[in-house]
């Protein structure tokens, strides 16, 4: 993370990486012309695809936008099944950018979300409490609390989001442990 390869240094590295990556994090290394992203993206999006292995996946940015680039990684997520983390922080892609990602959890097998820092209001979080109900596998999505900072009215959805999750796990660990033969 924060090695300035830039988006051509990116672009190689994600092309070339070998087949059995679980951990990767690129975080910090979105710098130079926001035409250049959307090569990035979708070398990013290739690799999540490839990588059979990947589990966690990072890509967080200081305030860089990668915008309408991102619906290239939602369609990605959403044929993805074995990546369980994602963070997408900091990209300040807006509530129009964010939904196609939302909708991809659907389908994916992502479990942990962290998307702070990228310019989402109520809407966008509305979308996502909307759309929980059809992502089970969704356990947690961490806190934005820059967001929610500059969209104090991001509160409410997402209070709902994090009680819902909450609830989720509840009923997870009671499943587990009432299945358990140690349940006693």
């Amino acid at each position: 993370a924060g090695n300035d390869f830039r988006c051509a240094g990116l672009d190689v590295i994600m092309k070339n990486l070998p087949p059995n990556v679980a951990f990767l994090n690129i975080d910090e290394n979105f710098t130079g012309k926001s035409d250049d992203h959307i090569g990035i993206v979708n070398a990013i999006s290739k690799a999540i695809l490839a990588q059979k292995v990947l589990r966690s996946f990072s890509m967080a940015a200081t305030k860089q936008s990668l915008g309408g680039a991102m619906k290239r990684l939602a369609k990605a997520l959403a044929d993805c099944t074995n990546l369980l983390e994602l963070n997408i922080s900091g990209h300040l892609m807006g509530d129009r950018a964010f939904t196609p990602l939302v909708y991809a959890l659907r389908t994916s097998s992502v479990t942990m979300l962290k998307c702070d820092n990228n310019n989402l209001t109520s809407a966008a979080y509305s979308v996502m409490k909307n759309s929980l109900p059809r992502s089970p596998q969704v356990l947690h999505v961490e806190i934005p609390y820059g967001d929610m900072t500059r969209h104090p009215t991001a509160r409410i959805p997402f209070n709902q989001i994090y009680w819902q999750l909450s609830a989720r796990r509840h009923a997870r660990y009671k499943a587990k442990k009432i299945s358990s033969p140690d349940a006693e």
